[in-house]
């Protein structure tokens, strides 16, 4: 009997084993360089499972029943440690949610601590029946055609974040972005291209980069994404910038830019927009389409939520979230490490903003953001990033693109006044409302002077 039950047990991770194999090797070639890395290493583990498994099969019963305990009451051991992981919500999103719930105890600031799910489901029901999460460069499937999206859900009202203790709504223009539709309409003073910081999280409309500028009576427009990195928004100045005439673009640029383009280089749709000129997915002439494909996926996404969790349990995404820190921590330069000065990243953005240069008709300036950590950590930490910050800089300049420092005007400012609950957050969160005024008008004085 035990025999058996032995062959079985075997039998079962030898067809485990297998598959995880042909999961890693199929993966291993179709993303970047970095998780080609850990793929491989999966890939080889893997194999190295495989192996003993088959070798394990022809010992004795003994042998392989203590294998199969050990194995088992590992396999237990490292979920009973991965399920303590995700009920302590370790994972960096969380954390900042947390880390800013707390400083707002510290204020005595009411803080709405509901979960982006729980908003929104009750936002549906009580306020507007017509209303989605925000979504931004998500790829969908067209008449069987991969589609790689820019913008949002179109016209809709639009659940954004929450870093100051209230959830952030907007209501989304005709392409999904941040705006007022009818801007679309008219020619404007001021394009602001950028990720979360250009999209304005998280504040409401009227006080992100563009709606600040429109109470100072400009017509400004602003086109951005969480997440987004330059090459994604060289793409959105593709699809997009052609479709409104203006005198200005503001194109922003942080650190972590660099970062993102690891991966954004890897994107061959991305890729199509640096290396053909006449390359373009006609989004904008497409909507309709990609609000019926994006309201349906995000609709999936919601009925999956308990799956994609229990998913990430399965890939021990929590205690490798663990270990990475822990492996981060012994490097010096343990939070901005990920920042590395590229030489060639360098120039792919400076290629791409040449691009943008040529093929805008107005005047093209470089926004150059520094990250809210700047300002909050460590000296040492900060000397670093300042470092890195002059360097870009100089070589943008360097290349005779006109650069407004941001810098200037935020550097005069107390912490907690641009960034929200200043450094009692040991966390990247985006700038309070006077933040971004402060640079909108540094912004209008320095393109009218």
């Amino acid at each position: 009997m035990q025999n058996k039950i032995n062959k079985y047990l075997l039998n079962t991770l030898i067809f485990i084993s297998i598959s995880a194999i042909i999961y890693f090797i199929r993966r291993a070639f179709f993303i970047d360089v970095e998780r080609i890395f850990f793929f491989t290493t999966c890939l080889i583990i893997s194999f190295l499972f495989l192996s003993t498994i088959f070798y394990l099969k022809f010992k004795s019963i003994k042998i392989q029943s203590n294998f199969l305990i050990f194995f088992f009451s590992s396999v237990i051991s490292f979920y009973l440690l991965e399920i303590m992981m995700f009920k302590l919500n370790y994972n960096k999103s969380h954390f900042q949610f947390l880390e800013n719930i707390r400083a707002a105890k510290i204020n005595k600031i009411d803080f709405d601590n509901r979960n982006i799910y729980e908003f929104y489901k009750n936002f549906k029901k009580i306020k507007n029946e017509n209303s989605v999460l925000a979504m931004s460069r998500t790829q969908i499937s067209v008449e069987d055609k991969i589609v790689q999206t820019l913008g949002g859900i179109g016209n809709k009202e639009t659940i954004l974040c929450n870093e100051m203790g209230y959830w952030v709504t907007y209501k989304s223009d005709r392409f999904g972005f941040n705006n007022p539709d009818k801007l679309w309409d008219e020619k404007l003073d001021v394009l602001i291209i950028g990720d979360s910081y250009g999209l304005g999280l998280c504040v409401n409309q009227d006080q992100n980069f563009a709606g600040a500028m429109r109470e100072k009576n400009k017509k400004a427009v602003t086109l951005g994404g969480t997440g987004m990195g330059t090459l994604f928004e060289y793409a959105i100045f593709r699809e997009y910038a052609k479709n409104i005439e203006a005198d200005n673009l503001i194109f922003l640029f942080l650190l972590n830019d660099l970062d993102n383009l690891t991966s954004e280089l890897s994107n061959p749709i991305l890729l199509n927009y640096l290396n053909n000129n006449e390359f373009s997915q006609d989004l904008a002439l497409n909507q309709k389409e990609l609000d019926i494909k994006l309201e349906e996926k995000l609709i999936e996404h919601i009925k999956t939520k308990e799956f994609l969790t229990i998913r990430r349990i399965i890939k021990f995404h929590h205690t490798r979230d663990v270990i990475r820190n822990i492996f981060n921590k012994k490097n010096t330069n343990k939070i901005f490490s990920q920042f590395e000065i590229d030489e060639k990243k360098i120039q792919t953005v400076i290629k791409i903003f040449k691009k943008v240069e040529n093929e805008f008709s107005g005047n093209l300036f470089i926004g150059y953001l520094p990250l809210s950590a700047e300002y909050m950590f460590e000296e040492d930490e900060k000397k670093l990033l300042r470092k890195m910050s002059n360097e870009v800089i100089s070589k943008f300049k360097e290349n005779n693109l006109d650069v407004i420092d941001f810098r200037l005007v935020l550097d005069k400012m107390e912490i907690k006044e641009i960034i929200p609950f200043g450094d009692i957050v040991r966390a990247e969160n985006h700038y309070t409302p006077k933040g971004f005024k402060i640079i909108s008008n540094q912004i209008l004085e320095y393109i009218y002077k």
